[in-house]
């Protein structure tokens, strides 16, 4: 996924996935994870259904803050900078020495917040904006120094400099805002 959006998706702020969780509760009420669906069913077969799917579109659509943008004129840009690679004139936007940061920081040698960029700060400045806006929602991962989070980090085949960044963020001690 992380590949194809960085291939595909000019900005960060252009993709969004809603995905549908099936969940069996026993006789004690404990949840049992049935499956996840990547496409799930916007449909609905009673009013509990259509009240609980509406939410959940307008929460994702709240959430997710939909922009006005001009297709041509990104369409224009994505263009010009993929020209721009091609002709070895334009990396990724990184300069190497944050490129050399962000290795260390994946490796466990220094810590995020220390050092950060401006895009660094922007995409905190979204997160916190996202998360202040997810009325019906719950943060998953990040969610702290907790047992979940852990068990959460461990699903991902390599440590991404995002979720450390965000991670950091989340358990900063809060005088240091």
């Amino acid at each position: 996924i992380n590949t194809n959006m960085q291939l595909h998706v000019p900005s960060r702020n252009n993709c969004f996935q809603v995905l549908g969780f099936d969940v069996m509760l026993d006789s004690a009420l404990k949840p049992w994870l049935i499956e996840v669906n990547t496409q799930p069913s916007l449909a609905t077969d009673s009013p509990l259904d259509k009240r609980i799917k509406a939410a959940l579109v307008t929460d994702t659509l709240h959430l997710i803050q939909v922009r006005e943008y001009d297709r041509r004129r990104l369409s224009d840009v994505v263009d010009r900078e993929k020209v721009a690679r091609l002709h070895g004139e334009k990396g990724s936007g990184r300069s190497n020495t944050d490129n050399v940061r962000r290795r260390e920081v994946c490796a466990g040698q220094r810590t995020a917040l220390a050092g950060m960029t401006e895009d660094d700060v922007e995409v905190l400045s979204e997160c916190e904006s996202e998360f202040a806006r997810a009325t019906g929602f719950t943060r998953v991962f990040p969610r702290g120094n907790d047992e979940r989070t852990l068990a959460w980090s461990k699903l991902f085949e390599s440590r991404r400099y995002y979720n450390i960044l965000l991670l950091e963020w989340v358990n900063r001690p809060k005088e240091h805002l």
